[in-house]
């Protein structure tokens, strides 16, 4: 497991691209924060992240939307106090 204990934070990690790096972070042992504006999408990539056995926590947030940054930034280091790896795939 390359990433053991590490933090990944992947924006637009519902689906495509973005849920297909989650997945991949996790299988090599990364907890994974993922944030992107459908809940649902964000559900289904985080159960496909706890199926490896790492924790993943779904951060629902529109990052075209500027006054979210903030609190989006707050909610993250709430929950995580430190990001090793940031993927910043959320498409605007």
């Amino acid at each position: 497991m390359k990433l053991k204990d590490r933090v990944a934070l992947v924006t637009g990690g519902g689906r495509g691209i973005g849920q297909a790096i989650a997945i991949a972070f996790a299988e090599e042992g990364a907890d994974v924060i993922v944030a992107a504006r459908s809940v649902d999408e964000l559900e289904e990539t985080v159960q496909r992240i706890e199926a490896t056995g790492r924790k993943g926590i779904a951060v629902p947030v529109d990052l075209s939307q500027g006054e979210t940054i903030a609190s989006f930034v707050e909610t993250i280091a709430s929950r995580r106090p430190a990001v090793d790896i940031l993927v910043n795939n959320a498409g605007i």
